[in-house]
């Protein structure tokens, strides 16, 4: 379960810098839900506390790759497109 945890941090982390060389900016309310990496810390201290880590490792992995997963998803399919894709586009009819 960590490794599917740490994927779905890793996919973030690569969206983020893709983001940003292409000038589209995340939504500001991502990492407030992303709950950061003190908050992620705090949410797995808490569920080891509890004595369910495996369950709340894969808890907070499915919930991550939802929101990461998807907010990415929707960004890119809502992104215009530019260059040689975008010309492509337009002398079809």
């Amino acid at each position: 379960m960590i490794f599917v945890l740490l994927a779905a941090l890793a996919f973030h982390h690569y969206d983020l810098v893709y983001r940003l060389r292409q000038h589209v900016y995340p939504p500001p309310w991502l990492a407030t839900l992303g709950l950061g990496w003190d908050g992620r810390m705090m949410v797995v201290s808490l569920v080891a506390l509890s004595g369910w880590l495996t369950g709340g490792y894969a808890l907070l992995a499915v919930y991550l790759w939802g929101l990461f997963g998807w907010e990415s998803l929707t960004c890119w399919l809502a992104a215009p497109r530019s260059g040689v894709e975008a010309a492509d586009m337009g002398t079809q009819d």
